[in-house]
């Protein structure tokens, strides 16, 4: 018996555990995994699953969104073809610790019954990982149609509200048991070869040096894989398909810290400051310094003869609210009554569009009337203290500048932006239990934080102070609950209804301020921060970027449409130029009152890829230096491929890797954050 047990533990080179592993093989030919006799196959049986459980997300992902891909088989080939390396290569990342384990652990390990179990329960939580990744991914693209990406990057550093907005949103109590479940029985399929090799493990040099072989392969990954992967198709749908999630993700991780001079296309420096200033001011004039070789646009802004205006400013960006909501821009399911009767009684812009697909690039374009710069949006940039801000020109005069926010205002950077930059930030962490009647993950209810808006704006009137309130909502984000009886539609039940009640919480603010004295002497905008959905079948679908936005003052302002093609940047310059104010600017931007036939432009991007809208052209620039041309039919907003337009590629490159080396500079150096001098 003693000899019998030995043998049962001796290295797989025996005589008796060869003739054991033979007799099994034979037995056991037909089934789905080949016998793992060494360490290289029970790697390769662990790749089987990795890559039919990436397969399978890719088919999910395929049913979620067949509306917008290319079904044809040649693209659907390609994208899965892709797939498959792009898998196999995230497979060799995760396999690393496994691998790395079973090559180098003590040949003790493999004989103690006791740290079996422990074995165990590493292939199981390895299984579980893959699975909760694949359940990850799917709702992800369930929210925002892409593989992970920067908004993956950023949830991880905010992992109290993403946290509780998932168990919020989601069945947890359903979702986890049933990966659990599943992640036993990948296990329990592969126990019994598992077994079998801890029982037979061949010697630690063999294991060591058969390890080494396959460690080596993520180093021969890294070289087939280097910066921002490559669109392989015009589709963008098939595009995301061909990639991995967990690359993708790693890919955003990385250009989080990519700088636009070193992956975009550029031109000369030294003539760049000369073109940037023409582009933001065709007149050319009113600059303030002498052109230099650090590009900067710092001007006098004369906005007419009449004396100014001085007239309180109440800025809502409303949280996710696409144009196609509004029956004014096309909406049909009647979401929107107040933001309707509001354009029809305001300043409404028609043909206004987000400069991006997250708040945060929202907030940067209204309050720095710039455009989307790489890496990251200027709220979330070390240093940005002390800037040019819409902010700027009101406490010049006097105003008490205000932000308010539902969340905590920590989240992206908000808190140290606005309060950097002259704004009392007021916070949900500002508000008395009194004053919540209703929050949630992503914070109070719209109710809640405008009611707030209101009574600071009471008590600056009492102190015979003008104001400026900066408002960001958020209530129409999911988990969309809010509170019950406002609206028809029951809380917590989808997109519908947290926009029909950011919707009755905006009616419910003008209803408000309507009682208050200051209320006629008060300039009321209204615009969104992005679109619900801004993917596509293209790069950039820049039909999806359309936003509505209403300036409404009903003793100030006379209602009219402006059917202007306009940016997000274009808001405060023009906010100046109603008020007739003059001011030094640093603002990208200008006036949309002030354009020529044919000025007009905007601009749009997802992070990586930058879009340049002008006279129904799309002009993009890929981090890979390249550019594209696309026509925009003005009634479908479809978008067609086409020949390069030379003279709007240039005008694309002279306003980002302009605005990205000014604002680099003003980062890095105090002295170019305020005009040369006040006027």
């Amino acid at each position: 018996m003693k000899t019998m047990e030995k043998d049962d533990r001796s290295p797989i080179n025996s005589g008796a555990c060869q003739r054991l592993l033979t007799e099994e093989e034979l037995t056991d030919g037909g089934s789905l995994f080949r016998v793992p006799s060494s360490l290289f196959d029970l790697i390769m049986g662990v790749g089987v699953v990795f890559l039919f459980v990436s397969l399978a997300t890719r088919c999910a992902l395929l049913f979620q969104s067949a509306a917008d891909a290319d079904m044809s088989i040649e693209a659907l080939s390609l994208a899965f073809t892709s797939g498959l390396f792009y898998d196999a290569v995230a497979f060799t990342y995760f396999m690393v610790p496994l691998a790395a384990f079973l090559a180098y652990a003590p040949q003790a390990v493999f004989v103690s019954s006791r740290l079996r179990f422990l074995i165990y329960g590493i292939f199981i939580a390895l299984f579980a990982l893959l699975l909760f990744t694949a359940c990850a991914e799917y709702l992800f693209w369930q929210e925002f149609e892409s593989r992970f990406d920067f908004v993956a990057v950023d949830y991880l550093v905010y992992q109290r509200e993403v946290t509780e907005n998932i168990r919020q949103s989601y069945p947890l109590e359903i979702i986890l048991p049933c990966i659990g479940l599943l992640a036993l029985l990948f296990f329990a399929a592969m126990k019994r070869y598992i077994d079998r090799c801890l029982r037979h493990p061949a010697p630690w040099r063999k294991r060591a040096a058969v390890g080494s072989l396959i460690l080596l392969l993520p180093l021969c990954s890294a070289v087939c894989i280097t910066g921002t992967s490559r669109e392989i198709l015009s589709n963008r749908i098939n595009n995301e398909l061909s990639k991995n999630g967990m690359c993708s993700f790693f890919e955003a991780l990385f250009n989080n810290r990519l700088e636009y001079a070193k992956r975009y296309a550029t031109r000369d420096p030294q003539d760049l400051t000369r073109r940037f200033r023409r582009a933001v001011c065709p007149a050319n004039q009113g600059f303030i310094t002498p052109p230099g070789p650090v590009p900067e646009i710092w001007r006098t802004v004369e906005n007419g003869r009449a004396p100014e205006a001085r007239h309180n400013v109440v800025l809502v960006v409303l949280e996710s609210m696409s144009g196609d909501f509004l029956h004014a821009l096309g909406g049909t399911k009647g979401l929107t009554p107040n933001l309707d009767e509001l354009a029809r009684q305001g300043l409404f812009f028609s043909d206004l569009y987000a400069t991006g697909t997250r708040t945060v690039r929202g907030l940067e374009a209204i309050a720095l009337s710039a455009p989307p710069t790489p890496p990251v949006s200027i709220v979330k940039r070390p240093n940005n203290g002390g800037l040019f801000t819409i902010g700027t020109p009101f406490v010049q005069r006097g105003y008490e500048t205000s932000f308010f926010y539902g969340g905590h205002s920590y989240f992206d950077n908000m808190e140290e932006f606005f309060g950097g930059n002259g704004f009392r930030v007021i916070d949900r962490a500002d508000l008395s239990s009194d004053e919540i009647t209703f929050s949630n993950a992503w914070g109070v209810c719209d109710e809640d934080i405008y009611r707030r808006a209101v009574r600071e704006a009471d008590a600056s009137y009492q102190r015979g102070k003008k104001f400026f309130s900066f408002i960001m909502t958020t209530s129409n984000h999911r988990p969309f609950t809010y509170p019950e009886g406002k609206i028809n539609i029951p809380s917590g039940d989808g997109r519908a209804g947290g926009v029909k009640y950011a919707d009755f919480a905006v009616g419910e603010l003008i209803k408000n301020a309507a009682t208050r004295p200051w209320f006629s002497d008060t300039i009321f905008v209204f615009i969104a921060d992005h679109c619900t959905r801004s993917g596509g079948k293209n790069e950039i679908s820049v039909g999806n970027y359309q936003i509505p936005c209403v300036f409404y003052g009903p003793q100030i302002i006379k209602p009219a449409t402006v059917a202007k093609l306009t940016s997000q940047i274009d808001i405060a310059p023009t906010l100046f130029d109603l008020l007739n104010w003059q001011y030094a600017s640093s603002f990208v931007g200008r006036s949309v009152f002030k354009t020529q036939p044919g000025d007009n432009r905007a601009f749009a991007s997802n992070h990586l890829t930058l879009g340049y809208l002008k006279d129904n052209t799309l002009v993009t620039l890929a981090p890979t230096g390249g550019s594209k041309c696309y026509r925009l039919d003005p009634v479908t907003s479809s978008e067609k491929e086409i020949t390069l337009r030379k003279d709007l590629v240039e005008e694309a490159i002279t306003y980002y890797q302009g605005a990205s080396s000014m604002y680099e500079n003003m980062l890095q150096s105090r002295e170019q954050r305020q005009p040369p001098h006040k006027i």
